[in-house]
């Protein structure tokens, strides 16, 4: 169709709408303009002048009803809907000549926009790398909404993305509820949900597959706040539920609740990394189980850290377990940095069990990316031999714990506590599971230990103070008598 006759259409279309009432809604179906719905031919320009069009009439709604319609960039506007329908196909181009604007989708400073349907968008990521997974020049972020206020993503499933599927920078009061991402678990950094510095989101009844994060919330410089996570099912190569890497500004007071997360390589996973401020987060009500192609898996990862040597340590406080029931081969490890500690972790609740543990000897903590080395004078405690690995924290409390684990677990300690003041431990009452592990405690103090059903050594150092041990446990305490003995129990220390 030449240009002429698309410019006719679509005027005729702002007409009809004009002599109608006035809360008549615009539709713009693109088969009307004479889109063919053929996956061969390309409508990104008529896709483009149907969102003109509602921008200039005051917003409504361009309608894929059904076919497969080939795009490459495209922008949407304030007002403006994109409704995709069951029978309907929004097919990215597979050539990267194509991407103008560099995504498929880009919403900026729009108000009252939405994504809606139960169709499909298909990114045909299988073009932008190759076959060994390595990327080749690609739209990134693929569908990208910055500073949007009042927006709706709901129904569509994203298939086969070419990298970041949905990317929110500087957001507010967003609604994403019931979409479907679905992408190759080993194709490069195609995260589900991105958010930058978003204020006030809801995601809800989403189910994620990808092959990086699922979820991933980052501060530049700003604040984020109020992103409440539940009913979802998550599943990534890398972390279901991440914060960081991007950690400059302040997050806070987020939830994840009532949600699975399954053959994950991280399940929660924080990296402060730039000198920010995570806190005021809780998780509830959660079914974890970690599997993954990497050699190492970690259920619950929280480390305090710099990404560069001119960053500072930032802080993350004020983090609560509530109803975790995880299955996992891997280890939870939390650990903040001397002088930096990690404050305010609370677990109630938990139900850990570990089928055949895995071996972390050699292992390196996880730096959020590859391509971050791990810088002098920062601390590591991934190989430390143990279930859980706690270092450098202020105020932590477990309650209600329960632990299965194989009597031949090769893990020298069920704890290992580093540098850890005021920690409380209390076993889940009446749990018949009985572990042969030990308790190492290294300078700490204020540590007291209930209701614990293992039979094995409780190791302290001469620097740690005030470690009690109720009279029911079976565990037989010793203390670490010299730095050589130390060494031999703790290798990195």
């Amino acid at each position: 169709m030449n240009r002429f006759l698309t410019l006719i259409l679509l005027l005729k279309f702002v007409l009809f709408h004009s002599l109608n009432a006035q809360d008549q809604p615009v539709v713009i179906n693109l088969r009307d303009l004479g889109a063919s719905g053929l996956k061969t031919e390309l409508v990104t320009t008529l896709f483009q002048q149907a969102l003109d069009s509602l921008r200039n009439t005051g917003g409504g709604t361009v309608l894929l009803d059904s076919g497969t319609f080939l795009t490459g960039s495209v922008r949407m506007y304030s007002r403006s809907h994109i409704e995709i329908r069951k029978e309907a196909i929004w097919l990215g181009s597979a050539s990267i000549t194509d991407y103008s604007m560099g995504s498929l989708l880009i919403a900026d400073s729009c108000e009252q926009c939405a994504l809606i349907g139960d169709g499909m968008i298909n990114g045909n990521g299988q073009f932008f790398y190759t076959s060994d997974f390595q990327p080749l020049p690609r739209p990134q972020p693929w569908i990208l909404f910055k500073d949007c206020k009042n927006l709706l993503l709901k129904g569509i499933t994203f298939q086969n993305s070419p990298s970041h599927t949905l990317s929110l920078n500087k957001c507010n009061e967003v609604t994403i509820s019931h979409i479907n991402i679905q992408n190759p678990v080993r194709s490069p950094n195609t995260d589900g949900i991105d958010l930058y510095d978003c204020n006030k989101v809801q995601i809800r009844s989403c189910t994620i597959a990808t092959g990086d994060d699922a979820i991933c919330l980052k501060s530049k410089l700003g604040q984020m706040s109020e992103v409440h996570v539940e009913d979802c099912l998550l599943e990534s190569d890398d972390a279901a539920w991440k914060i960081g890497t991007g950690s400059k500004g302040v997050i806070r007071d987020c939830s994840f609740r009532n949600s699975t997360i399954r053959n994950s390589r991280y399940g929660i996973a924080v990296f402060m990394l730039e000198g920010g401020l995570v806190e005021q987060i809780s998780f509830n009500d959660l079914d974890i189980h970690t599997a993954s192609r990497h050699g190492a898996e970690y259920p619950i990862f929280l480390d305090i850290d710099r990404k560069r040597p001119e960053d500072r340590f930032g802080q993350i406080k004020q983090i609560r377990f509530d109803s975790l029931r995880i299955e996992t081969n891997g280890k939870i490890l939390i650990a903040g940095q001397p002088g930096s500690p990690i404050e305010g972790i609370t677990f109630n609740h938990l139900d850990l069990s570990i089928p055949q543990p895995g071996d972390f000897s050699g292992k390196h903590k996880p730096r959020g990316n590859k391509l971050f080395p791990l810088l002098p004078g920062s601390v590591d405690y991934a190989d430390v031999p143990s279930t859980f690995t706690l270092a450098h924290l202020n105020d932590i409390r477990l309650s209600n714990l329960k632990l299965n684990t194989p009597e031949n677990n090769r893990r020298q300690y069920t704890f290992h506590l580093k540098d850890v003041t005021h920690l409380e431990l209390n076993w889940k009452p009446g749990q018949n599971e009985i572990c042969n592990q030990s308790i190492m405690i290294l300078n700490s103090s204020h540590i007291t230990i209930k209701n614990n059903p293992c039979k094995g050594r409780l190791l302290t150092d001469r620097q740690s103070m005030k470690v009690t041990l109720d009279q029911s446990s079976g565990l037989i305490q010793e203390v670490v008598k010299s730095n050589t003995e130390k060494k031999n129990v703790n290798r990195r220390e």
